[in-house]
């Protein structure tokens, strides 16, 4: 009895181990996605970041040491979301795979409990998706126009990258904004 209970519990902290081993990295930052973009490009990753939303459209984004520069044009340290699009005619808009949209209410459903009010909170989340960036993003600014000096992506091409929503999970609420009474 004694020798299976001991055979039993290396069994399954063998299998522990084993299945740590091959646990998912954990998610990079806006930051460094943004800053090696061209290596990322076209792959899935996994990213943690604020979730900023506009009428719009939704991002994510971080405080960064530095910010990526294309003839003088400072690109937000932040990467657009979108959810995937199988008929866009747009290349980069487009993923072989589709958003389990059960999974999707649940996330929201969490949020809701979490209590998040995007008029005095912030959000966080970490998102999985296909990646996608233009290599020639620095041909795609004209500094000298004032209006929209960027061609990424988003609107008005503000932003550096996107995400192609596969997954959301982990959403952390803080409940009042740095500076907010």
């Amino acid at each position: 009895m004694k020798r299976s209970l001991i055979a039993e519990l290396f069994a399954t902290s063998w299998l522990f181990a084993q299945g740590a081993g091959q646990r998912a990295a954990s998610p990079m930052s806006v930051c460094e996605l943004v800053m090696h973009r061209l290596e990322y490009n076209g792959k899935i990753v996994t990213v943690r970041g604020e979730v900023k939303a506009s009428q719009h459209g939704i991002w994510l984004e971080s405080e960064c040491a530095s910010s990526l520069v294309t003839k003088g044009v400072t690109w937000p340290n932040a990467v657009f979301l979108r959810y995937p699009s199988t008929k866009s005619r747009i290349e980069a808009d487009r993923a072989d795979f589709s958003i389990d949209w059960g999974a999707e209410e649940k996330i929201t459903a969490q949020i809701d409990r979490l209590g998040f009010d995007p008029t005095s909170d912030q959000l966080f989340e970490t998102v999985t998706g296909l990646f996608r960036t233009y290599p020639d993003l620095q041909d795609r600014v004209s500094p000298n126009i004032q209006i929209a000096p960027r061609g990424g992506f988003g609107p008005d091409g503000y932003f550096p990258a996107q995400l192609i929503i596969k997954t959301r999970l982990a959403p952390e609420v803080i409940h009042g904004k740095p500076g907010k009474e």
